[in-house]
């Protein structure tokens, strides 16, 4: 059952692999220091225009903005983004003609 899978989990918390400490353990460690950046991956549709600005062609851009973290608690937090590519969806109804959906 689930506690028999709790307790495996605090053992190998517990104890380091015959490589060093456990891996797991250093994870969670590393990703609750303030100082930690983390890095996350997004697919998300659309153009990549906001507000009439073309993000594809802006590089790293960075914002610097409060955010609610999972207990609604306000946190600071700068976040730096990288828009890689886009895309138009584009539908040809009955007659042929083209509807470029929500951004056409």
């Amino acid at each position: 059952g689930g506690s028999e899978l709790g307790s495996i989990d605090e053992e190998n918390r517990k104890f380091p692999t015959e490589h060093g400490p456990n891996p797991t353990s250093q994870l969670i460690q590393s990703l609750q220091n303030p100082n930690s950046i983390k890095t996350y991956v997004a697919l998300v549709r659309g153009e990549g225009i906001l507000h009439g600005e073309d993000l594809k062609t802006k590089g790293w851009f960075t914002i610097d903005r409060p955010i609610k973290d999972e207990k609604g608690r306000v946190r600071d937090a700068i976040t730096e983004f990288r828009f890689l590519a886009g895309y138009t969806v584009v539908v040809l109804d009955e007659l042929g003609s083209e509807d470029r959906g929500e951004n056409g």
